[in-house]
């Protein structure tokens, strides 16, 4: 637990000589070591600017907390700990994000003390969204170069229709379109293209169709998911690739005419020889020129080296 500091407003409780001071607000002045108390300034009212210098114990404080609970850890965060100038609700999305960004998700809930008393719990944060930078994809350029790689009886469409829904059901009801069209028509593929204005809906697409483990509970209104969304999004059949803007619209047409010639299934690391698209792995992308897929938990093992070692490439760090 961190020490209070100066000038922070806490709140008096469980005094026994002075109970009418219990549950009034005060400033903190200084620490008396000697005696291992507390100074306090003491606002009397909230009517007037009448105030009391008093001398207390640290039991006798309570200071404003947001109390994160998931599963069975309890984590208490004394906001005023943090840099001045964030709000106790920028600090609660602040341990939302950190918390999301370690495991993906987040199933508990926020509980808010202000004053010593609880003013507020969130249970159900929905979906969380890094804003990623502005630099996203020409999807002009992008479908040019997509063309050139594509048989001439394929068709590449972009369902901007998504981007525009109305409500919720609407939005979900034209991903199912997508997908069922991706899935049924070889002759089709997708392409869904982030824009700096289309990013949450992109995210909330992005989380619903990547298998994410907290999905269920995110489309039944329940608990959080993080996501950093990625720039654009390919589908064609059962497969979907992902497509960053560190790749050259060339690059990125390869890897679709790969995708369409090999498909996903049946793929193996690269790194750990293990099949790409078990229930329990993420397949992404090699941070280098050669863009090849591999799991998640082998890119985290590369985190250490500078050069690939399967094009020999450096590594770029984001």
């Amino acid at each position: 637990m961190s020490t209070p500091r100066r000038g922070e407003w806490i709140e008096l409780q469980q005094l026994v000589s002075r109970k009418d001071l219990n549950e009034k607000r005060a400033q903190v002045v200084k620490w008396h070591a000697d005696v291992g108390r507390w100074e306090l300034l003491v606002q009397l009212s909230q009517e007037s600017t009448q105030t009391e210098r008093v001398r207390v114990y640290p039991k006798n404080i309570s200071r404003d907390h947001i109390l994160m609970i998931d599963a069975d850890l309890e984590v208490r965060t004394e906001w005023p700990a943090w840099p001045s100038g964030l709000s106790v609700d920028e600090v609660a999305r602040k341990l939302l994000v950190e918390k999301c960004e370690l495991c993906g998700s987040f199933n508990g809930s926020f509980s808010i003390h202000i004053a010593g008393k609880p003013t507020r719990e969130v249970t159900d944060l929905g979906l969380v969204v890094r804003q990623p930078s502005i630099n996203t994809w020409d999807e002009s350029t992008l479908s040019a170069a997509i063309l050139t790689v594509l048989p001439r009886e394929v068709q590449l469409v972009c369902p901007h229709a998504l981007w525009s829904a109305t409500s919720a059901r609407s939005f979900q009801c034209i991903i199912t379109t997508v997908l069922l069209r991706a899935h049924q028509n070889r002759n089709v593929v997708q392409l869904l293209v982030r824009t700096t204005a289309n990013t949450e809906l992109f995210a909330q697409m992005q989380v619903l169709v990547d298998a994410h483990p907290s999905v269920m509970g995110l489309a039944l209104g329940r608990g959080t998911v993080f996501c950093e969304p990625t720039d654009a999004v390919v589908f064609h059949l059962d497969n979907m690739v992902k497509l960053p803007v560190s790749m050259t619209p060339e690059q990125a047409a390869r890897k679709i005419a790969e995708m369409m010639e090999v498909g996903c299934e049946g793929t193996i690391c690269p790194i750990c020889l293990d099949d790409m698209t078990t229930a329990e792995e993420h397949p992404v992308f090699m941070p280098c020129a050669c863009k090849a897929n591999i799991h998640l938990k082998c890119l985290q093992k590369l985190l250490a080296e500078t050069t690939c070692p399967l094009c020999r490439e450096p590594l770029m760090r984001i």
